[in-house]
C-alpha cells in the first residue's frame, strides 16, 4: 500500500497530546474536543488496515525511510494487525469512562496510543525500543504513586537489558555483513551458536516477561494496581498487556528461537504457575477490581501458553486473548463488576471464550512442549476454573452493573469479535502458520548449518 497509514495512526495522537499539553486552562474545552476529533479518526483509519491482504505471510502497509537522519521501518501483518486495532479503539473507550477528562488525562491517553502503535508497527528494532519505553510514562502523568514510580522505575530498568542487547546483536550483524542494522528482518538471518541464543533470548526477554506479569517479576506491577486511581490503572493496563507477549513473541522468539526452545517449557510452566496464582489470589479478594487485577495476571499466564505452543492455533490464541486483556481491561479498571471479570475469563460467547479454546488447542497438540502440554493445560484449566468461581461468586453479591458508556460499547465489541471469530482467524492463520514455520526451521539449523539460508528461504523468512 502507497498510503502513509501507518505514520498517521502514531503521529495523528501525539500530536493531540502534544496540543493538549500546551493548551492554556481556559481552552481546555476545546483541547477535549480536539482530542475526541483525533480519536475518532484513528479509528477510522485503523478499519482501513482490515483492507489489507493477510492470506499470505508478511508486512502489509510498510513504511521506510529517515526523519531526522534517523531510518524507522513501520507495518503490519496478521499477528499484529488486531492487537493495533484494539489499541486504537481502547483510547476513546478511555475517555469515554471518565467524561471531564483533565489535561493530564487527554495527554496520557494520546500519548500511550502513539507509542503502542508505534512498538506494534515498528520492525526496526531501536525505533521499537524507543516506542516501548515511551508506553511507560503515561500512567505517571495522571498519578504519581509510589506504586506506579516503583513499577515504572523496575520496568525501566530491565529495558536497559533490551536496547543492550540491541546493541550487541546490531555489532554481531556487522561482524558479519560488513554492515550496520536494526531492521528485525535482516536481524532474524543472523547465524548464531546456540548458547548464544540463550544467553541472547534471557536478556531480549526480561523486560518482556516484566510486562506481562507473572511471577516472580509481578510485585512491581501487583503493588500499583493496589494503589492507582482508576484511569491510572486502565492506563498501565493498557501500556503492558499488549507489548509483553507481542514483543516476546515478535523479537525474542522470531531471532532466537533456539534459545526460546530451551527455556519453553520452563517458561510456559511460569504462565501456568502464573494462571493458578492468580486464581487463589483472586479467590481471597472482596470486590471486583481486586478479582480483575489477579483475573488479568491469569489470563496473561494462559497466554504465555499459548504461545510457547508455537502453533497456529496456540498462538492466535494467545493474541486474541492479548485483545480481550486490552479491551474489556481497560473499562473494567474503569467501571469494576461481576461481569466485566466474567467476559475476560471466558464467558460465552464473547471473544475470550474462543482465544481458550484455541489456546488449549494449541497446548494440547503442541510439538515444542512434547510430553508437557497435557498436565500443563489441565493445571491452566484447574486454575481459570478458580477465577471463574470467583467471578461467579462475586455476581451473586454484587449485581452486575453498567458503569460507564464505555462498557456496553466495549463490550458489544468483545461479542462482536466473538461471534465474528472465524473472520479475525482468518486474517491471522497465515502469518501465525509462517511464524510456527519459520521458528522450527531455524530449530534445525541453529548451529550455522551450511544450508540454513536455504532453508530459510524456502520457508519465507524474511517476506515482506
Amino acid at each position: 500500500m502507497s498510503a502513509p497509514l501507518l505514520p498517521w495512526l502514531i503521529l495523528l495522537p501525539l500530536g493531540a497530546a502534544l496540543i493538549a499539553g500546551v493548551t492554556p486552562a481556559v481552552r481546555m474545552a476545546a483541547a477535549r474536543g480536539l482530542t475526541w476529533a483525533v480519536l475518532l479518526v484513528q479509528c477510522v483509519l485503523s478499519l482501513q488496515l482490515l483492507s489489507g491482504d493477510y492470506a499470505r505471510a508478511g508486512y502489509r502497509f510498510v513504511e521506510r525511510g529517515e526523519l531526522g537522519g534517523v531510518r524507522y521501518a513501520l507495518g503490519v501483518d496478521g499477528l499484529s494487525l488486531w492487537l493495533v486495532i484494539a489499541v486504537v479503539w481502547s483510547a476513546p473507550l478511555l475517555l469515554l469512562s471518565h467524561r471531564q477528562a483533565s489535561r493530564a488525562a487527554l495527554v496520557a491517553v494520546g500519548w500511550l496510543q502513539g507509542a503502542l502503535v508505534g512498538a506494534l508497527c515498528a520492525f526496526d528494532l531501536l525505533l521499537f525500543f524507543l516506542f516501548f519505553e515511551m508506553a511507560l510514562i503515561p500512567p505517571l502523568i495522571v498519578a504519581r504513586s509510589r506504586g506506579a514510580l516503583r513499577r515504572v522505575f523496575f520496568e525501566w530498568s530491565t529495558g536497559l537489558a533490551l536496547l543492550a542487547g540491541i546493541a550487541l546483536l546490531a555489532v554481531q550483524y556487522r561482524e558479519q555483513t560488513g554492515r550496520l542494522s536494526f531492521d528485525l528482518v535482516e536481524l532474524g538471518q543472523l547465524l548464531l551458536p546456540v548458547e548464544t541464543q540463550r544467553w541472547y533470548f534471557l536478556l531480549f526477554s526480561l523486560p518482556f516477561l516484566a510486562r506481562l506479569p507473572l511471577p516472580p517479576l509481578h510485585a512491581p506491577s501487583a503493588d500499583a494496581a493496589a494503589e492507582q486511581a482508576p484511569l491510572s490503572g486502565a492506563l498501565s493496563l493498557l501500556a503492558t498487556a499488549p507489548l509483553g507477549l507481542y514483543g516476546l513473541m515478535r523479537v525474542s522468539m522470531t531471532l532466537f528461537p533456539a534459545g526460546a526452545h530451551r527455556a519453553g517449557v520452563t517458561l510456559a510452566a511460569i504462565g501456568v504457575a502464573g494462571i493458578l496464582y492468580g486464581g487463589l489470589a483472586a479467590s481471597r479478594q472482596r470486590d471486583a477490581r481486586g478479582v480483575l487485577a489477579y483475573v488479568v495476571l491469569a489470563q496473561a499466564g494462559l497466554s504465555l501458553l499459548g504461545l510457547l505452543s508455537i502453533t497456529s492455533m496456540g498462538v492466535i490464541g494467545a493474541l486474541l486473548m492479548v485483545v480481550v486483556v486490552s479491551l474489556s481491561g481497560v473499562i473494567a479498571w474503569s467501571a469494576p463488576s461481576a461481569l466485566s471479570a466474567l467476559v475476560i475469563v471466558g464467558l460465552p460467547p464473547f471473544a475470550g471464550f474462543v482465544a481458550q479454546l484455541l489456546v488449549f488447542g494449541g497446548a494440547l497438540r503442541a510439538e515444542h512442549l512434547g510430553a508437557n502440554g497435557t498436565p500443563l493445560s489441565v493445571v491452566a484449566a484447574l486454575g481459570l476454573t478458580i477465577v471463574g468461581v470467583r467471578a461467579l461468586w462475586l455476581s451473586r453479591a454484587q449485581a452486575p452493573r453498567i458503569g460507564t458508556r464505555a462498557v456496553p460499547v466495549g463490550l458489544g465489541a468483545l461479542l462482536l469479535l466473538g461471534l465474528l471469530s472465524g473472520a479475525v482467524v482468518e486474517r491471522m492463520e497465515p502469518a501465525a502458520d509462517h511464524f510456527a514455520r519459520v521458528y522450527t526451521a531455524k530449530l534445525k539449523t541453529s548451529d550455522g548449518h551450511p544450508e540454513r539460508r536455504g532453508l530459510l528461504e524456502r520457508v519465507g523468512v524474511g517476506d515482506e
